[in-house]
């Protein structure tokens, strides 16, 4: 089985996690200016990365990206997304 992996610099990009919510937890790691948003079903962070596992999605000025899973480089700003990984631009 060939795994899909697409790394993605977003210049800048420094994470913080935003409040939990209750019910099935969907975690987002939030941007005010003009980052993306991205959001998993769970969300580990230590000093060198941040792991989004299930759900990942990312979003940005209207394009979508899906993935399995996701870790960031909180020192490079890249994102490595694998599995099942795939991009929708807006219309």
């Amino acid at each position: 089985m060939r795994r899909a992996i697409l790394s993605v610099v977003f210049v800048g990009l420094t994470a913080t996690l935003a409040a939990q919510t209750p019910g099935p937890s969907i975690r987002e790691t939030a941007s005010a200016d003009g980052r993306p948003s991205i959001f998993s079903k769970t969300i580990d962070t230590n000093d060198t990365t941040i792991t989004y596992t299930g759900l990942v999605l990312v979003m940005r000025d209207g394009t979508k990206v899906s993935a399995d899973d996701a870790i960031m480089n909180r020192q490079t700003g890249v994102l490595e997304l694998s599995g099942h990984v795939t991009m929708t631009f807006p219309k």
